[in-house]
Order: C-alpha cells, then structure tokens, then sequence
C-alpha cells in the first residue's frame, strides 16, 4: 500500500514537471525598464495672489488664461461698460499706458513707505541707545524719504487728475488696468485653495486633502464690482506637490532630491523632485517640487494620480522567466535541442518583468 501511494505521488511530480515544461513559451530579453507606482491623492500647492477689481465694470483679458506674465506688464482691463463701446484702440492704449504709469508709482509709494516704518523703528532704537551721529544721519535720511514720498504722491495726484481719452479727470473710475506685481502666471479663475501655503516647510494636514475644492466661473467678458475677485497670478516657476501615500508605499519612498514622475489620469507623465515626507495616521505625505508650473497642473488642486518613484533600467525578461534556487536565480535558455539554466543577478522586479544581469539584449529565454 505504502508503495503505491509513493508511486502515484512520485508519478504526479513527474507530470508536474512535464506540464510546467510543456507550457512554456519563448521571447528574448530586452533592454527595459520596471516601474514601481504608487497611487496617491494628490494636492497642489503653489504662492498665489489674488486679484480684486478696483472699479465697477466688464473684464477683458489682454493675454490667455495660464499664460506667464512679467512684472509690469498689463494682463486685464476693467472698464465701466457706458464707455466701452465708444473707445477707440488709440484711446485704449493711451488708458493703458496711463494706468501702467499709475501702478508703478503706487508700487514705488508703497516700497517708500515701508523705508519709512523701519526707519522710524530703527530711529527709536537709535534715541534709546543714545548714537548721537547714528540718529542724525538717519534723521537725513528720513527727510529724504518724505520729500520722496511727496513728489511722487505729487505726481500721482497729477496722473488721477488729468483728462485722457477723452474721459475727462474722473477716468480713474471708468477704466482701471491691472499688471502683474511680480512675473507668474495669469489665472483667471479661484478654487478656494489660494491660501494653502507654499512653504517647503510646512505639510498640510489632513483636513487640507478632506477639503473641497471647487474653481469659481472665470470673470473674463463679465461685469464685476469693485473688490470682487477677478482671478489671480501663480508666483515665480514652480510648485509643491503634497501627495498622500498609503502606509505600505513608505518602503519605495524615495531619498531628498530624487527625481520623480507624476503619472496623471490621462497617462501625461510631470518630472518632480522628492523634497521630504511626513507621517499621518494612514500612511504618509510625500512633498515633491515641480519646478515648471506646468500647464496641466495649473488647473488642478486635489486630484487622484500614480506616483513613480522607482524606475530600474536594465535588460528585461518577464517575471515567470525567473528560477530561483536558494538566494539564486537563473533563466531558462534553450540550447541546441536541450533547455538550461542561465545564472543571473537580480537587480529589480515587479508583478510582470524583471530586471536581471547576466544575459546579453536578444538572448532567448523561456517563460510560462
């Protein structure tokens, strides 16, 4: 009894083996590579500044929602609607200009004024410590600083008061153009996410990803009133992309500086770059900086996406080509009328391919 039940063991080991062997097919290895993603919820964050209309009126755009502005240059108009239709583009453009030369001046007014405050704080620092010629020299240089400040409030008045195309003195209030504080990327629409902050070192919290995030209608060819947001400039050329990680993935979190893609939905692939990451109750937070402010983004604040954190590239077999013996691995290579097993290295793997060392590009290999 004893003996029969081995040779039926023995003979079903044996078919085993024949049915392993006779299922097998043939491919050659190729140069490849194994990607390891990792599904994320992702949430953008970026230095964003609002935008407020000054007056009542319609919106016209003068460049296209996500195009890169520069500091100064004009990128809205707001008119009172009564006058609208009558402009001619001579008298539109000498409003721009009169508008551009505004803001500059308001900008430099506001630069002067902060001069003031700390001069005036370090002047009383200056009176405590008692710096005679410290405090006399700073005393000029206040001087200097408000009769900067009157000249140039001077000429602001004179620009709010005269007459130009045609609107007489009060066109400040039927015609306002905004230009851009600083370069970034023009906007014309919130999602109530502008507040996040930017900062390299600061993680959002939860309650951040649980938030909704909605983006308001864009204004553009809409009456407006005055305050009412009308868009906004995304600062400088890149972003923080905050991307939540389940507890699993911190085995392939990458090290600071790596670079990274970012897989969208659509499959477009966003080189980013590993800053650091930060623990939760479900898994972790990864900070990456996307250096581009790239388009596709732009338009996204909490979004689902795959992360790729880990690309090995090498010569590739399928997964199921693999023999392992130990710590060992081979391949299985047809040879001559015969079947061996080639050593290899394994460098990396996935579910599906495998990266090995030991085979040439183009060598047959036999999988199941």
């Amino acid at each position: 009894m004893a003996l029969a039940v081995l040779l039926i063991a023995g003979g079903l080991q044996l078919l085993l083996l024949v049915g392993q062997r006779a299922f097998w097919w043939t491919t050659v290895a190729q140069w490849g590579a194994v990607e390891h993603a990792v599904a994320a919820e992702v949430l953008m964050l970026r230095d964003e500044k609002v935008l407020y209309a000054p007056i009542d009126g319609k919106v016209y755009a003068l460049v296209k929602a996500g195009s890169r502005v520069q500091r100064g240059e004009a990128f809205l108009e707001i008119i009172d609607p009564s006058v609208a239709e009558g402009l001619t583009e001579e008298q539109r453009q000498q409003l721009t200009d009169r508008s551009k030369r505004l803001a500059r001046l308001e900008t430099a007014l506001a630069g002067l004024r902060r001069e003031l405050t700390v001069s005036t704080d370090l002047r009383g620092m200056l009176q405590r410590a008692q710096k005679k010629q410290d405090l006399a020299d700073l005393d000029k240089e206040i001087a200097r600083l408000h009769q900067e400040l009157s000249r140039l409030n001077k000429q602001r008045s004179e620009l709010l008061s005269s007459p130009v195309a045609g609107l007489g003195r009060t066109w400040s209030n039927k015609y306002a153009c905004l230009t851009a504080e600083e370069a970034g990327v023009f906007w014309p629409a919130l999602d109530g996410g502008e507040g996040l902050s930017p900062g390299l070192d600061v993680t959002p919290g939860r309650q951040d990803f649980a938030a909704q995030y909605k983006a308001s209608s864009p204004v553009l060819d809409r009456f407006v009133q005055a305050g009412q947001p009308v868009g906004k400039i995304v600062v400088g050329w890149q972003e923080v992309v905050a991307a939540h990680v389940a507890r699993e993935a911190a085995a392939l979190r990458p090290e600071p500086g790596r670079s990274c893609r970012l897989r969208l939905a659509q499959g477009q692939e966003i080189a980013v770059d590993f800053l650091r990451a930060a623990a939760t109750e479900e898994g972790e937070i990864w900070l990456f900086r996307e250096r581009t402010l790239d388009p596709a983004l732009l338009q996204k604040r909490k979004f689902r996406a795959m992360l790729l954190p880990k690309r090995t590239v090498g010569v590739r077999v399928p997964r199921s080509a693999l023999w392992k013996k130990g710590n060992n691995y081979g391949v299985l290579v047809p040879w001559k009328n015969e079947r061996r097993i080639t050593p290899v290295e394994l460098v990396d793997a996935d579910d599906l391919w495998a990266i090995v060392r030991g085979i040439e590009p183009g060598t047959p290999v036999l999988y199941h």
